[in-house]
């Protein structure tokens, strides 16, 4: 595996070369007491300068951004809940998202599986943004 480097959302440590099955029980199975203490943000980020955010809402999922080596920016998208309107904290202040960027834990495992392999999340679409559902 590509060196990945997983930083801890409760006190921002870092845990290198991660294990896959470490990363997948932490997206299939924390929840709000994981992801959403300290700065209510995990971080993954990729030796070639790739990065994936992601929070999280227990009733909604997860929220994922990423951010190429070249700085683009994309975020998830799900179409499920477009209308709605879910609040995260991150860094102690509230963002307002809404469901429609919201992407269930199996999407958002093969995001996190891919970046760690490849660079890119799943189904990645630099026209659509993470489009993983």
């Amino acid at each position: 595996m590509t060196k990945v480097v997983f930083v801890v959302p409760e006190d921002g440590s870092e845990v290198v070369g991660p294990k896959l099955n470490w990363l997948r029980g932490l997206v299939m199975d924390q929840g709000d007491d994981f992801w959403s203490s300290g700065s209510g943000q995990g971080w993954l980020k990729h030796s070639s300068g790739a990065q994936l955010l992601l929070a999280f809402n227990s009733a909604h999922g997860f929220y994922l951004e990423y951010i190429e080596p070249d700085r683009d920016y994309w975020i998830s998208l799900s179409g499920s809940n477009p209308k709605r309107k879910i609040v995260l904290w991150i860094g102690g202040n509230p963002i307002i998202v809404a469901g429609r960027f919201f992407v269930s834990r199996q999407s958002a495992w093969k995001a996190v599986k891919e970046l760690c392999a490849t660079g890119f999340p799943a189904q990645w679409d630099p026209k659509l943004g993470i489009h993983v559902t």
